[in-house]
């Protein structure tokens, strides 16, 4: 009988590892189908999905098991892209709440979750609230890895990246002159991917600091790493001519950028074929360059490659092809042509409605094709294309969601342009009701209500522009904290508003503070800085004081001599 017992047991436990098993690849299925619904587009559908991924990973493992932390985890993803940032905030709250418990609250994937928290927390405008989850990470990545971990770099990153978003530019070059220190210890020299994304995170920072010099050099200095590194012929050598082409042109120095350009597109060809996607690239990077320089031909013939290339390696009615007849698109517009791009733009769009059907890039070229309806002074056929634009999002998305509230944005601007000010100001309204819904106090909400200032203004309603611009102001400071250029640039607005009804009392204010926060992040003489100080001299000639208009426009003269 006892032998009987323990046979029975060994049954029951073979038995039930089996129905582990089975419900383990249940759940393994729940989790492709929700991915591929994602790739889909079909967010809702994978939300569904990822839900019961939920579940079944509480029935197997228990609500407090780290892996049901993890498909709560996998849901926030798919949540955001949703708009449900709230509900996206608390699964992964949830999540990391089961982890502390289960693992401490100085595990590495704490470490993680903290991090994606944060990355929501940016979608949502909530900047500041994000410094504090980056350190506590940071301090747990220390902790566990120590010190010169790469993983310990890429917070350095992390914090960087957020710091040049709060305009704390001096904080953002310690953070990345950090990362690149541990980078170049753990991977043994300077010529390591993770190492020249630094130098180029470096190089952006600053750029906005107006230290043109010294982007350069960095640039100059990531194309010599990895020629070193790998030889003049090698595909991230190539990439490196182009990010240096890029800054060379955004400079004006179209001769060098384009030889650098060619350069690129020759490696290109040699290392992955004349065919290649790599080269189809290429050749629409080159164009975009030839266009800027007024050689609409070489452009042409650069793109028309570009498309044959992508044709042959799928298919006339490819996705792959549609990127470039938007590009063909863009070449036209700037001739004048509209009547081609608009059959470049309705070329891509028949791709894309084969291949995608209701889909949000659809939605996006549709828009596309309104502007351009826009240009030719067809507002009829411009209203058509939003809003079927506008429906397709409203269908796909939900109406609470940001791309939804884009096209409704279009829709606003279109009726601005047409006269129609209060159907503008009633569309811009829907913006900033989902925006404040979705986001809150965040800069797309108050870059709504800056549009809705905008029409106002248009339409001679200079008190209600102004509110909705000082409205615009409060939540840039919430958001960026008083010394950001956004808040600079509002303020000039308030006070151009004022000067434009000739209230000139609170101008003066206005604009010094402008000025000063300007002076503050980028120097005397920067560009910005010198356009703030030109506002204050428009307002001395307005009121009569010329005496201090003239000694300012000396001051402006003499700085800009020292532009960097």
């Amino acid at each position: 009988m006892k032998k009987l017992a323990v046979i029975v047991l060994i049954l029951v436990l073979v038995a039930q590892c089996a129905m582990a098993q089975g419900n383990e690849q249940d759940l393994k299925k729940l989790n492709e189908k929700a991915q591929s619904l994602v790739r889909e587009g079909n967010y809702g559908g994978a939300e569904e999905v990822q839900r019961q991924a939920v579940a079944l990973a509480e029935k197997i493992y228990g609500p407090s098991a780290v892996q049901a932390a993890a498909q709560l985890q996998a849901l926030s993803p798919i949540l955001r892209q949703r708009s449900l940032f709230d509900e996206a905030l608390r699964s992964l709250m949830k999540a990391m709440e089961i982890k502390e418990k289960a693992l401490g609250r100085s595990h590495p994937e704490v470490a993680q979750n903290l991090m994606m928290q944060a990355d929501l927390l940016r979608v949502t405008g909530k900047y500041r609230e994000m410094e504090p989850l980056y350190q506590r990470a940071l301090q747990i990545r220390k902790a566990a890895l120590g010190g010169q971990h790469p993983d310990v770099a890429s917070l350095h990153m992390n914090l960087a990246d957020l710091y040049k978003l709060l305009a704390r530019y001096e904080e953002a070059e310690r953070q990345i002159r950090e990362a690149i220190a541990i980078r170049e210890k753990a991977f043994s020299g300077g010529a390591h991917p993770e190492v020249i994304s630094a130098y180029g995170a470096l190089a952006d920072v600053v750029r906005i600091e107006g230290k043109y010099q010294e982007q350069e050099r960095l640039l100059r200095e990531i194309l010599a790493k990895r020629e070193k590194q790998y030889g003049p012929g090698h595909p991230d050598v190539a990439s490196a001519a182009s990010s240096l082409a890029d800054y060379l042109r955004s400079r004006g120095d179209l001769k060098e950028a384009e030889s650098l350009m060619r350069r690129a597109l020759s490696i290109r060809e040699q290392t992955a074929g004349k065919e290649s996607p790599e080269t189809a690239s290429s050749c629409t990077a080159l164009a975009g360059l030839m266009k800027s320089m007024g050689n609409y031909g070489a452009a042409y013939e650069l793109l028309s490659r570009a498309k044959s290339i992508r044709e042959k390696l799928s298919s006339p009615e490819g996705l792959d092809v549609a990127p470039v007849l938007m590009a063909l698109t863009d070449l036209y517009r700037t001739q004048g042509k509209y009547a081609e791009a608009t059959q470049a733009a309705s070329g891509a769009l028949a791709i894309q409605r084969h291949v995608l059907g209701s889909h949000p890039d659809v939605a996006g070229t549709l828009m596309i094709l309104s502007d351009l309806s826009k240009s030719q002074g067809n507002f009829a056929d411009a209203g058509s294309y939003l809003k079927e634009a506008l429906a397709i999002r409203e269908k796909v998305l939900g109406r609470d969601n940001l791309e939804t509230a884009a096209a409704f944005q279009a829709m606003a601007q279109l009726m601005r342009q047409e006269g129609k000010f209060t159907e503008s100001a009633d569309f811009f309204t829907e913006v900033v009701a989902i925006r404040k819904k979705v986001l809150g106090a965040h800069p797309e909400t108050a870059s709504a209500l800056n549009g809705m200032a905008e029409v106002y203004r248009s339409a001679g309603k200079y008190r209600e522009a102004t509110e909705k611009m000082k409205e615009c102001l409060t939540i840039r400071e919430k958001v960026f904290g008083e010394v950001h250029p956004e808040v600079a640039s509002n303020l000039l607005a308030i006070a151009d508003l004022m000067k434009g009804q000739g209230m000139f009392q609170g101008c003066p204010e206005l604009i010094t503070r402008a000025v000063a926060i300007r002076e503050k992040i980028y120097g005397r003489s920067h560009p910005e800085t010198l356009r703030a100080r030109e506002s204050l001299m428009d307002y001395y000639r307005k009121v009569g004081n010329f005496r201090e208009a003239d000694v300012l426009d000396d001051l402006i003269r003499r700085d800009r001599k020292r532009e960097p």
